[in-house]
Formats: structure tokens, sequence, C-alpha cells
């Protein structure tokens, strides 16, 4: 049987979950940039390029927009009279919910990189990673986001 989760290991374990998803498409982009560079050539056509391009602008907005409303709303449904350890595993599974769009969006528009070999698609996702790295969990992010109070605001 494992003991549960104290406050801080969970508070922690956001953090390398962001860090986690971080490296991840920072890899990835590397790898594929790698990968262009040894020569890689693309087939597509012009009008391909462009739907792709549609593609790319769609997903990335979706998962911006809905990401951020279905997080904001799994926070606010966290009942302040739980326990901590439950308000930040809920807030855990919220901050999930607002990465792994965006993760996935970056991943594609790399994706669509390596079929197209253009530029503006890796700049998308080099902007997703901006904004990602701009995400990251802070105490005081977490404070104000969960409305702690000074009990639970030690135990971090």
């Amino acid at each position: 049987m494992t003991s549960p989760e104290s406050p801080r290991q969970i508070y922690k374990s956001i953090q390398f979950l962001h860090l986690a998803l971080l490296i991840c498409q920072i890899l990835f982009v590397a790898i594929v940039a790698f990968l262009l560079s040894e020569g890689t050539q693309t087939g597509l056509n012009e009008q391909d390029q462009i739907t792709f391009l549609i593609v790319a602008f769609a997903v990335t907005l979706s998962s911006l927009i809905l990401g951020k409303m279905v997080s904001e709303k799994q926070i606010n449904s966290i009942p302040k009279k739980e326990s901590f350890s439950i308000k930040l595993s809920s807030y855990r599974t919220a901050k999930l919910i607002r990465y792994a769009p965006m993760e996935g969006a970056s991943l594609l528009c790399t994706v669509i990189y390596f079929l197209t070999a253009d530029y503006y698609f890796v700049i998308i996702s080099g902007g997703l990673i901006v904004f990602f790295i701009l995400l990251r969990p802070t105490l005081g992010k977490t404070i104000e986001e969960l409305e702690l109070d000074r009990a639970e605001i030690e135990q971090l």
C-alpha cells in the first residue's frame, strides 16, 4: 500500500510535469530541425502548404482557447472546503488539461514543419513553446489560483 502524496510532493509533480512536457517539445523540434538540415526534401505543392498552415493555426488557436477555458473551469470547481491534498490533486489535473492541448498543437506544427520544411510551422511551434514556458507553475500562481490560506501555503 502506498502512502498518500503530501502537498509538497503534489506541487513538485506539477512542476515536473511542466518541465517534462517542455523538454519533449524542445527535443522534438531539435530532432526535426537536425533531420531537415541533413537534406530531407518535401514533395508538397503550394496548395498543400496553405492547407497545412490553416490547420496549424486552427489547432493552435483552439488548443489555446479550449485549454484555458476548460482548465479555468476545472480550477473554479475545486471545492474550497476539501483537504489541501485533494485541492492540489485537482489543480494538477487542471494544469494537465491546460498543458496537453498546447503540447499537442506544438508537436503537430513540428510534424507539419518536417513534412513541408516550411519555417512558418517551426515559428508557430516556437511561439507555443515560449508561451508554454510562460505558463510555468510558480508558487505565486498556485496561491492565487487556488486562493490558499496561510496554513496551506506553509505546507508547500
